[in-house]
């Protein structure tokens, strides 16, 4: 049951770094063209990079650190989006709460 949950755990994760591609292009963008490219383009990026390198029916599999690093890449760039637009206090919950699925993926082998 606790497995489950924290799969969901991890799949609002995905969710929350797409949304905050979109935020922080929408933030980003000084005319609301540049705001819609930016917010839209972002995420449908983000979008094809994890279905292709990060999901777990990715195109291209990444095993091990390979597939360590690539998440702390993506989530990463998504914490430091988070801190850019000055939600500080934001990025720091998705910081915990990402370390904690982390912990609980890797005692669960999941």
């Amino acid at each position: 049951m606790l497995q489950m949950c924290n799969l969901g755990l991890r799949f609002l994760l995905e969710l929350c770094a797409l949304a905050t591609f979109a935020y922080w292009g929408i933030q980003t963008g000084k005319s609301p063209l540049m705001r819609v490219l930016l917010g839209g383009g972002t995420v449908i990026a983000a979008i094809f990079i994890w279905g292709t390198f990060g999901s777990p029916k990715a195109t291209i599999t990444l095993k091990g650190w390979s597939h360590a690093l690539f998440e702390a890449a993506f989530f990463g760039l998504t914490i430091f989006l988070l801190y850019e637009v000055g939600k500080h206090k934001l990025a720091a919950i998705f910081l915990i709460v990402l370390i904690v699925n982390w912990v609980l993926m890797y005692m669960w082998n999941q």
